[in-house]
């Protein structure tokens, strides 16, 4: 068994995960000939060229092709720290790393033999979905891989992750190094598991990857947790024709057709699920927005006087004050998942006092604003619906057949349908 000390690492260090031969030669060490295995050649050809001294102000040296025979890297620096290097056309090909090829080779150390190919996680950056694992009969554990450089991104992800994905999932990532505290809280807050590669997996005399006993003994707690029914509430099932449309936290819990998703709240979901709530019924888009910032639920457009009361703008700004205070809160705790949501809320109401407002901060006619209003209210729905449609196709398509959007809004089945929000 070989323990692998630098392949990990590399991938971490790696901001782009390209380069030449010699770059990753010299990042992998004597671990190239496993990484070799997992670098494709890119179509474009490097510009750059690894330096014997690699803190230099000119590193990497310059790549300067004279001719298809003269190709020479040469050092940026001035004087010159290092001699000029001549390569070959082969010396200058860039390969990246096949992140699909390594997930593929890692399935079969997580016991995921019979599955399909990893596939890559819309929307997530370098993260794909390696397959589900079944510690106990009827639980499965999704397994995801993710490759980061920057402990935001990474919390990000997981953040992402976690908006998603109802169930308890196994995160690996190739070192452990980038999961921040508040990363590893929210992760433990669902009860998921984070293993690093590097900590757990390594390579035997035929280059199969290996997984040691850190994996046998998280899985083990899933099995546990299986088969006394903790995550009997995430593994739930739910029949065909129930129907749940539940805020939970930062996100929304849906179910249609027996599918339970997560999915990450916005102000287009609570809009939706207001009008879920009232079958049939027409609402006027500025009701709508009324009871998104907590006002009485009156139009605040009419045909004729302001659009918003002095009163009513006066504690719009106030809360904006508030929230603009709890996002340099979120943004100095690096909560991402708050920051966002609060930047959505802060969109909200700035809009909402730009449109009744006007000229040096004077309130703005109510007839002015009516168009404003709906276009508003119906961005929001479609980025909510853009939303749902990548994770629960048949509940888009419901809301999509279903939904009258424009200055009055509503909820319009085709048979009778019972929501509990």
């Amino acid at each position: 068994m070989r323990k692998l000390k630098r392949l990990w690492r590399v991938l971490e260090e790696t901001p782009v995960l390209t380069g030449v031969t010699a770059a990753w030669r010299q990042a992998a060490g004597e671990e190239f000939d496993i990484l070799a295995e997992f670098l494709r050649p890119m179509a474009e050809l490097a510009t750059t060229y690894p330096c014997p001294e690699p803190d230099g102000e000119g590193c990497p040296r310059g790549i300067v092709v004279h001719g298809p025979e003269d190709i020479v890297a040469v050092c940026r620096q001035s004087p010159r720290a290092c001699d000029s290097l001549t390569l070959t056309r082969v010396d200058i090909i860039a390969y990246e790393v096949d992140l699909p090829k390594l997930a593929h080779r890692l399935q079969p150390a997580f016991g995921l033999t019979d599955t399909a190919s990893p596939m890559p996680v819309n929307g997530l950056a370098r993260t794909l979905h390696l397959g589900d694992v079944r510690p106990a009969p009827g639980s499965e554990v999704p397994v995801y891989l993710t490759v980061q450089y920057d402990p935001e991104m990474l919390t990000e992800i997981v953040e992402r992750l976690c908006a998603r994905e109802t169930r308890r999932y196994v995160l690996l990532t190739p070192t452990s190094k980038l999961i921040a505290p508040g990363c590893r809280d929210r992760l433990s807050a669902r009860r998921c598991v984070a293993l690093g590669l590097n900590e757990c997996v390594d390579i035997d005399s035929q280059g199969r990857f290996v997984a040691d006993g850190l994996v046998s003994h998280s899985l083990a707690g899933f099995q546990e947790a299986a088969s006394t029914s903790a995550i009997a509430g995430l593994a739930e099932h739910y029949p065909v024709d129930r129907r749940l449309f539940q805020k939970q936290g930062a996100t929304w819990l849906l179910v249609y057709d027996g599918i339970p998703k997560s999915i990450a709240d916005s102000v287009g979901m609570g809009y939706i699920c207001r009008l879920l709530q009232s079958p049939g019924q027409e609402i006027h888009a500025a009701t709508l927005r009324s009871a998104a910032v907590s006002e009485d639920e009156r139009p605040l457009l009419g045909s004729a006087g302001d659009a918003v009361d002095a009163r009513a703008l006066k504690e719009y700004r106030e809360h904006l004050k508030d929230l603009e205070a709890d996002l340099r809160e979120a943004e100095e705790n690096h909560d991402i998942g708050r920051t966002q949501r609060l930047k959505e809320d802060i969109e909200a109401i700035t809009a909402e006092i730009g449109r009744a407002t006007g000229l040096r901060g004077r309130p703005r006619k109510a007839a002015d604003d009516r168009e404003r209003a709906r276009q508003a209210v119906s961005t929001a729905i479609h980025r909510a619906l853009r939303a749902i449609k990548k994770d629960h196709q048949p509940l888009w398509q419901h809301l999509e057949n279903s939904l009258q959007i424009g200055e009055f809004l509503s909820y319009q089945p085709d048979r009778p349908t019972t929501w509990t929000t």
